[in-house]
């Protein structure tokens, strides 16, 4: 809700001031600012182009805890303004309970669509007629 909401504050919060987000075609976001930085453009494009993320719940999500560090692993889709899905894939998030509270560390997630084709290279200028 807050990413289709565009609230990159309330995301940001989440992270802790060391967490890495590895976005499909980005590079690597690092540290809690770069984060915010990265999810308020992302959303706002997002937003702009009426999509909205959706996370899904079945038989891909997984969670799992170990002494103060857990992950999550789910998957998602994204749909354009009339529902129509224009991507799918999926996410894995590595948690840390500081003070009793849950902080994603780590956060990636893949599309399961194959990446955009490359543009063509502009055609070599051609001799001109002398």
């Amino acid at each position: 809700a807050s990413y289709n909401a565009g609230d990159a504050d309330a995301i940001a919060a989440r992270y802790t001031d060391d967490a890495v987000v590895m976005s499909p075609g980005a590079p690597a976001a690092t540290g809690r600012e770069a984060i915010r930085a990265m999810i308020a453009e992302q959303s706002a494009a997002a937003k702009a182009a009426g999509m909205t993320l959706t996370p899904l719940d079945g038989d891909m999500v997984g969670v799992s805890a170990a002494g103060d560090m857990a992950w999550h692993s789910g998957a998602y889709t994204v749909n354009d303004a009339s529902g129509a899905v224009v991507d799918s894939g999926n996410y894995m998030e590595v948690q840390k309970n500081m003070d009793g509270k849950w902080m994603i560390v780590r956060d990636i997630w893949n599309s399961d669509r194959p990446p955009a084709a490359a543009a063509p290279a502009e055609a070599a200028a051609a001799p001109t007629a002398g």
